[in-house]
């Protein structure tokens, strides 16, 4: 009687998760080292180690993984800022400061953040999920305002605008000027935040 052959082992295919994530993360380093314009498919495959085909499989195209990213981000900011909302006011106020300047944030995902929101301007989904981000961020800033000095949420309107761009310059500013680092920032956004809320400030909001 002839010897039966063993049957091939099945393997569990790959965690589609994680490898959209390692593709994803893969995107950031080409991002950081090249620009976004200056990264092709092919670039992107290498840096993640697999070919375009596989990367393909995951991702219809480079751009997709691109929106891709930004989707990922801003659902993490999203429900960093939901748990946020929860504590009293003071506590809130440093949370805010301490999620876009504090020791998770680096001057490399910054900039790759500002440049994917560069081409977020004529990218229709990612230009909403963009303008989804900034209403969430500056609503948690009107809010926490207006819970600060007993006013209404309209009547902080202005100043919670300038709150927000004060945060978005700030992280921008820090691209261009390298005498400005994160806890410059922090300290500079907290300051303005507390003294708008009618807040002492603190020595600990020192660099």
């Amino acid at each position: 009687m002839a010897a039966r052959k063993p049957q091939a082992v099945q393997l569990p295919p790959p965690n589609h998760h994680e490898q959209r994530r390692h593709i994803m993360q893969a995107l950031h380093r080409c991002i950081r080292k090249n620009g976004y314009a200056f990264t092709s498919l092919r670039d992107l495959a290498e840096e993640a180690g697999m070919s375009a085909s596989h990367v393909r499989y995951y991702f219809d195209g480079k751009d997709v993984v691109l929106e891709y990213y930004l989707e990922q981000f801003i659902q993490i900011v999203r429900n960093d800022l939901d748990e946020i909302a929860e504590l009293p006011v003071e506590k809130r106020i440093v949370a805010i400061a301490d999620r876009f300047f504090g020791e998770r944030v680096t001057r490399d995902r910054i900039s790759v953040l500002f440049e994917i929101f560069g081409i977020a301007i004529h990218n229709k989904r990612m230009h909403a999920l963009k303008v989804a981000h900034d209403e969430q961020v500056l609503a948690i800033i009107q809010r926490t305002l207006a819970e600060a000095t007993g006013r209404s949420e309209a009547d902080v309107w202005d100043e919670s605008i300038g709150l927000h761009a004060l945060l978005v310059g700030l992280s921008t500013n820090m691209l261009f000027n390298a005498d400005q680092t994160l806890a410059m920032g922090r300290r500079l956004f907290l300051q303005s935040f507390r003294q708008r809320a009618g807040l002492p400030g603190k020595e600990s909001d020192a660099d």
